[in-house]
């Protein structure tokens, strides 16, 4: 019988070495297939019971007006990084519920989160779409505070073609070298356990509903 040594050094012997291909070779091959990354992110984003609609600056107003409507929304909190500087003068023309930002104070002496936890509804921007998987990169900071997005039970978020990109690599590599915020978050659909006799439910962890407003650039 072969000893041990004579076993591992065949075992050795018959493994041909073979070099991974480099990064940039890996990315390429990723973002080659996917040759529409809008059509992409909301193709996946919808698999995994996202809503997403195409906006412009002009419509989007309306648009999410008639949307939170729909939807029942009756107070909404939008975070300080929507890129739409006027939307919550131009939304109160339209909508009936309450909008505030998280710049206005909430009632006396109710702490900040528990003040979030009062709206059913969360507005934000974001730093990506990521159309491989349907994912929603939020980068946390003063202006878009993580529970804008986490404590409403609907979270829509306004974003532009242009930050859509293939894959989470690409996305992260928007930011410059040294200067990650202090979390990031990825939000791939509404929020889901199945930890129950695997039945899933929907927003038991944080958001129920996710809706992704696209505003064309």
């Amino acid at each position: 019988m072969p000893s041990r040594e004579e076993i591992l050094a065949r075992t050795k012997g018959s493994r041909a070495a073979t070099p991974l291909p480099a990064s940039e070779e890996i990315r390429s091959l990723l973002v080659d297939r996917i040759a529409d990354p809008l059509a992409s992110f909301i193709q996946e984003l919808e698999a995994v019971s996202g809503k997403a609609f195409i906006s412009s600056e002009t419509w989007l107003p309306r648009d999410l007006s008639a949307y939170l409507e729909r939807a029942g929304a009756k107070r909404v909190i939008l975070s300080r990084d929507v890129p739409v500087t006027v939307l919550r003068r131009r939304i109160e023309t339209v909508f009936a519920g309450e909008v505030l930002d998280v710049r206005d104070p909430g009632p006396a002496k109710t702490p900040f989160k528990e003040s979030l936890a009062q709206f059913d509804t969360g507005v934000t921007g974001c730093a990506a779409l990521v159309a491989e998987t349907g994912t929603v990169l939020l980068a946390s900071s003063p202006e878009q505070p993580r529970s804008a997005s986490l404590l409403p039970e609907r979270h829509v978020v306004v974003a532009r073609a242009s930050q859509v990109v293939g894959t989470l690599a690409e996305a992260l590599s928007r930011f410059p070298v040294g200067s990650l915020p202090t979390a990031l978050t990825l939000v791939t659909g509404p929020s889901r356990t199945a930890d129950i006799e695997k039945v899933l439910v929907l927003g038991v962890h944080g958001p129920r509903e996710l809706a992704v407003f696209i505003l064309n650039d």
